[in-house]
């Protein structure tokens, strides 16, 4: 009986059971949040690639400085008392010579940037398209003169992005003694002892760490001359060299 009524109800226009599935709205409220979860999983994509890029290009700055003040500091430690100009009147000769923003001094060059031999090498700052940049060129010495090529190369850009750059050099003063830095050096016919080179870009991430390069061959110049005496035997009164006295 009770199976009959049930039956006769549902056929008579009674309550049903609610169709299985998913109403118009629930599927937009899904959607919606499916797309909401895919913009965040994209937004943070892009994100972490950002942050991915930064890194590499700061990592790659950042060595890129490091192979520049290697390069110079080798290059300054080999630094020669070469003549590369002498004035034909007074008969000065120029081995270094070191300006707030260039320098150029002589020093072999390595073996894959040349054919061997001495090379006047400058350093400068100069404009590099849009931004300022320290560029190196070298020139070949031969007898004490630069040797023109008959094409010659474009300066190499070693760093740019600069917003400052400044040379500094330092030497033996009139005392004895390791003397101040100088944003001129005026002594072109020695080499300073000690170069500094403090560099600022213009993006504030990359960093020039402090750089000083010893000239080691510049000491010999700077050296105390050998200590003269006085030789009682001799009749003309001249100073001999302390070794002759022995």
């Amino acid at each position: 009986m009770t199976l009959h009524w049930r039956c006769a109800a549902t056929a008579s226009g009674g309550p049903r059971r609610r169709t299985l599935g998913f109403t118009l709205i629930e599927v937009l409220l899904a959607t919606a949040l499916l797309a909401f979860g895919l913009g965040l999983a994209i937004a943070a994509l892009r994100s972490t690639t950002h942050s991915v890029r930064l890194s590499e290009e700061e990592a790659t700055r950042t060595e890129a400085v490091r192979v520049v003040q290697q390069f110079l500091r080798r290059q300054l430690a080999a630094a020669r008392a070469t003549v590369f100009s002498m004035n034909p009147d007074t008969f000065e000769i120029t081995v270094f010579e070191g300006e707030p923003e260039r320098m150029l001094f002589v020093a072999p060059m390595p073996g894959y940037l040349s054919r061997g031999g001495s090379y006047a090498q400058t350093l400068a700052l100069a404009r590099a398209g849009s931004e300022e940049a320290l560029q190196f060129s070298a020139q070949m010495v031969v007898a004490g003169t630069l040797i023109e090529e008959a094409q010659p190369r474009p300066p190499t850009v070693l760093l740019d992005g600069i917003e400052s750059l400044e040379f500094a050099y330092r030497g033996i003063d009139e005392t004895g003694v390791l003397g101040s830095w100088e944003p001129q050096w005026n002594f072109k016919d020695r080499l300073p002892l000690q170069v500094r080179i403090r560099v600022r870009f213009g993006d504030e991430k990359t960093i020039w760490p402090p750089f000083v390069a010893a000239l080691p061959l510049a000491q010999a110049q700077s050296a105390p001359a050998p200590l003269q005496l006085e030789n009682p035997n001799a009749d003309n009164g001249e100073p001999v060299d302390a070794e002759e006295e022995r």
